[in-house]
């Protein structure tokens, strides 16, 4: 509903204007004159000759109608390349018909298998993606052209975007946008430049982006959101060229239809908000406890559910009285709480930084899916869709981004909305933590590692694991914790274990989601003569190495800026002593905090003996986001640094 502008001037038409036909056709191209271009071999699957997206809008009667056209031609230069593209599926959740689709595959001997329409099968929730329209693509082999043509007609909605990025090599890549000539759109490219032309024929308007070669990119590097550093293009309509001389389609535009959506209530809507206010009793002695107050009540109550056959299923009163409504729905409500409670905030939209990063100076509703609530007093926000989280937690794929701030002004009896943009606050690095506290003593025998461990999850780090354990069942508890626990050794035994600050209204950043176990293990210790080989590297886990054969492509990313910190305590057996402690010595920063002007990375640490008591502090941390290219050497550095400690091994003799 918030997407759907009311826009009768875009569907007024020059009386002259008349129905108008398809411009773009399905029909097959001159396939060889590809294959002449690009008879050098790649060292990647598959090569995309061709990559066409077409978008067209027409006039049907009275109604716009919107068409997308696909146009590929792909390369098959492996066996990865065939097992992928014998197969095609095409998505049908906007979709109201496929209207034509040619495709065939033209092997190096000039031999043609043509696709058989009648295979073309309906598979529900593929993937538990949906349902699409899937078949199976006929004589793919190594050298293979597959080309592909497809056109949908779908629902007419007037943004959209495209990726064209893969893990081959992708040429001739082109999108085109076809619409009556008084509807004006624009376009965008991300992380790849694409030449844009904008001309009118007769009674169309063409937006074309083309790019000539586009380099493949590897989604599989550690560290990385793949998604969000794709070259891709997105569109969007921005006015009619007959009724308006500067763009209607902007972010004014949409600041009023999420105002209206959310705001716009009627008198019924607004006693049932005060009664509902009454029914809480909100309690809290400062803005922080209330938030969370209301948030705890809320989300304990009322269910985020389809609504589609429910009549005003995002109405406050019915909301309140089904117990569930959808995303916008349960949003809405939170807002109207705390704006008649008189708890100032704003609603927050943006997007999610691994997919699609905030773009202020460009329109689309793509950026504008997600919603979260912030408050200025306290400058934290809460996430009203996510029932997993609880204020000042949202999701961390929100954070390092941008967003609108809807703000609410009133010029006497009358509210409005503005905005804002700003970034969506994070939290600091040392906040947010996933330490080890590990006491370690021997078996009399010295064959067995008897171990007090506790991992603690502060701040963002508890909603890797908090959430799975609140919402299991209890019996999926226990199988949860002991799984956990013994990722550390496989030959380990628990004797026991507890967890400690498991409630979501427990706040992470005040109360460490803590699992703590007493466990035995003898792998890591290993006889040599009168001399005894402790693993100790190992008892901080699994750690990830960094490599790669190739040049880096994309900065360093991660979820949220933390800290590791663990402490281990050994109990030195009587009688002997440490050799080799001196390995366990680590001290390795990197890049560049400007917030702070210190490294924004580091290994570091250290030990001493005191007695017959050895002590291993380490540190590592990331206080930034992301990290540029240019600092891979040394972001590798620190990651491989604790590879590196895993390693190491120390001698108890006598």
């Amino acid at each position: 509903m918030i997407r759907k502008l009311i826009l009768v001037v875009l569907f007024i038409v020059p009386l002259f204007l008349q129905a108008q036909n398809q411009t773009i056709n399905c029909e097959f191209d001159d396939i060889e004159k590809y294959r002449r271009s690009n008879e050098e071999n790649t060292r990647f699957s598959f090569d995309m000759l061709k990559d066409e997206r077409y978008v067209e809008f027409l006039l049907e009667g009275e109604q716009l109608a919107k068409y997308e056209t696909i146009k590929r031609i792909i390369k098959i230069n492996d066996e990865r390349a065939i097992n992928i593209f014998n197969k095609f599926s095409i998505p049908f959740s906007d979709l109201f018909d496929i209207t034509d689709i040619k495709v065939r595959t033209v092997n190096t001997d000039g031999k043609i298998y043509d696709l058989d329409k009648s295979t073309i099968k309906e598979v529900e929730n593929l993937d538990e993606e949906g349902n699409y329209k899937k078949f199976a693509i006929d004589g793919v082999e190594i050298g293979s052209l597959i080309e592909i043509n497809y056109t949908t007609k779908k629902a007419p909605r007037l943004y959209g975007g495209y990726n064209f990025q893969n893990d081959g090599n992708t040429y001739n890549a082109l999108l085109q946008i076809i619409s009556p000539k008084h509807l004006h759109f624009d376009a965008k490219s991300y992380n790849k430049a694409f030449t844009k032309n904008d001309t009118i024929i007769e009674d169309k308007r063409y937006l074309t982006l083309t790019c000539e070669k586009i380099d493949p990119l590897d989604d599989e590097e550690e560290y990385s959101f793949p998604e969000a550093n794709k070259a891709r293009v997105e569109y969007s309509y921005r006015l009619n060229v007959e009724y308006h001389k500067v763009p209607y389609y902007t972010y004014n535009l949409a600041t009023q239809n999420i105002y209206n959506a959310f705001y716009q209530i009627d008198k019924n809507e607004i006693k049932s908000i005060e009664k509902l206010i009454d029914k809480m009793k909100i309690s809290g002695s400062n803005e922080n406890e209330r938030i969370k107050y209301i948030e705890t009540f809320i989300k304990e109550k009322y269910l985020i559910r389809p609504i589609d056959n429910i009549e005003n299923g995002e109405n406050i009163v019915q909301i309140i009285k089904n117990g569930y409504s959808s995303e916008i729905g349960i949003t809405k409500l939170f807002a109207n709480v705390f704006k008649f409670s008189g708890i100032e905030h704003n609603i927050v939209t943006t997007s999610n930084r691994k997919e699609k990063r905030f773009d202020k100076d460009f329109m689309t509703w793509n950026y504008l899916y997600d919603y979260l609530l912030y408050f200025p007093k306290t400058n934290q926000l809460l996430a009203p869709t996510r029932i997993e989280f609880r204020y000042p937690s949202i999701p961390t794929e929100y954070h390092n981004n941008d967003g609108l701030f809807l703000n609410l002004v009133k010029i006497g009896d009358m509210e409005s909305a503005i905005h804002k943009f700003k970034p969506i606050p994070g939290h600091n690095f040392e906040k947010s933590f996933i330490n080890h506290y590990i006491n370690i003593n021997f078996s009399e025998d010295f064959d067995q590692v008897l171990t007090n461990l506790t991992h603690s999850f502060g701040g963002d780090a508890a909603y890797t694991i908090k959430p799975y354990y609140a919402f299991a069942p209890q019996e999926q508890k226990d199988i949860m914790m002991k799984n956990f626990i013994k990722t550390l050794a496989d030959d380990m035994e628990i004797i026991d274990y507890k967890v400690e600050n498991a409630d979501l209204n427990d706040d992470p950043f005040e109360k460490p989601f803590n699992i703590v176990a007493n466990i035995k293990i003898s792998s890591f210790i290993e006889n040599a003569g009168n001399n005894y080989l402790f693993k100790i590297g190992e008892l901080i886990g699994r750690q990830v190495e960094l490599y790669q054969e190739h040049e880096r492509q994309q900065p360093m990313d991660i979820d949220y800026p933390h800290i590791l910190e663990r402490v281990i305590k050994i109990n030195i057996p009587e009688g002997y002593k440490v050799l080799g402690a001196e390995k366990l010595k680590f001290d390795i920063h990197g890049g560049n905090d400007s917030s702070t002007g210190k490294p924004s990375m580091g290994f570091v640490s250290d030990y001493e003996i005191n007695g017959n008591e050895l002590t291993v502090k380490i540190y590592e941390y990331y206080s930034i986001y992301q990290y540029p290219i240019e600092e891979y050497e040394q972001f590798r550095e620190v990651i491989n640094a604790a590879a590196d400690f895993t390693k190491v091994v120390i001698v108890f003799c006598q």
